[in-house]
């Protein structure tokens, strides 16, 4: 029996997406799920972060950007809580528990197209000059 201190340490040292295309297909399957969740509303998905730019290490996170058109009509507050409500998170925690290589790492965040396309925060200039388009 190995202790909790070893299986840490393993889960560390082990890489559930050793290689770009590793990662791009876990990214695909986030945005298979996505696309099943949100529908027609969904505009791109976006491997973005170190495993795109791929100067990760072997523990780092999956990182997915979300595009996509809140419903319409929506005030600025229920927007926000939809764009960044964690339902689809949950969802797909559950979905990937089985068939994911690795416990949690994926971070999903979501974006409204205008704000990937113009705005000028270092979060989305790093998107637009790193990430991989997957859908």
């Amino acid at each position: 029996m190995i202790s909790m201190r070893e299986e840490g340490r393993r889960r560390r040292e082990a890489d559930p997406w050793p290689t770009l295309e590793a990662a791009i297909r876990e990214a695909t399957t986030v945005a298979e799920h996505a696309r099943a969740f949100y529908g027609d509303s969904l505009k791109s998905v976006w491997l973005y972060g170190s495993r795109a730019r791929q100067d990760n290490a072997p523990d780092s996170d999956l990182d997915v950007l979300l595009v996509r058109e809140p419903p319409e009509g929506l005030d600025a507050t229920k927007e926000k809580r939809d764009l960044f409500d964690g339902s689809f998170q949950n969802m797909l925690e559950e979905k990937m528990r089985n068939i994911s290589m690795w416990p949690w790492p994926i971070q999903v965040k979501s974006s409204r197209p205008e704000q990937l396309e113009t705005w000028d925060t270092m979060f989305f200039l790093s998107v637009r000059e790193d990430a991989i388009r997957i859908l």
